[in-house]
């Protein structure tokens, strides 16, 4: 290699240039380290108000029947408005074991400061425990009822 005078010099990448860069690398990497140990993550922090407008819904699972025990599969799409003040309304198509139908249904909710929360129908009958992500752009539900097993979909519209 030469230089700007014409000199030809060596380039030579010694034992203790590797120990350089190794402790200047390891020094930056735990720097970095104690930055994202120390460095509080941003907290969700959710209300009932975090609900508000519609949310298109799917679900799937289905329950058993009580006299057989035998699992019977339930699916629904549907659009659920939320008041952001604790009520719900929701009208479907509902396919029950091949049987489609459509109805309505509404109820109230609660939501939790870490975005958790429940929600049931108006009769008691329908009841399920949710998680609120991506700052209340989807909801991903599971009923809580014995026998059953429905998970649900919400995203926000």
């Amino acid at each position: 290699m030469k230089n700007v005078l014409g000199s030809k010099r060596k380039f030579r990448f010694e034992a203790e240039d590797t120990m350089k860069f190794r402790l200047v690398f390891a020094t930056a990497a735990l720097l970095f380290a104690a930055l994202l140990v120390t460095t509080p993550a941003a907290q969700a922090s959710c209300t009932a108000a975090t609900l508000t407008g519609g949310y298109g819904f799917s679900t799937s699972g289905g329950g058993s029947q009580t006299s057989s025990s035998r699992f019977l599969p339930d699916a629904f799409v549907g659009l659920a408005v939320f008041n952001g003040a604790g009520n719900w309304a929701a009208s479907f198509t509902a396919s029950d074991n091949g049987a489609i139908s459509q109805g309505t249904l509404s109820g109230t909710y609660a939501v939790s400061s870490n975005c958790t929360g429940s929600f049931s129908t108006s009769s008691g009958d329908l009841n399920f425990n949710f998680v609120v992500v991506n700052g209340g752009k989807e909801i991903l539900a599971i009923e809580t009822d014995s026998g059953r097993t429905l998970t649900v979909d919400f995203l926000k519209q």
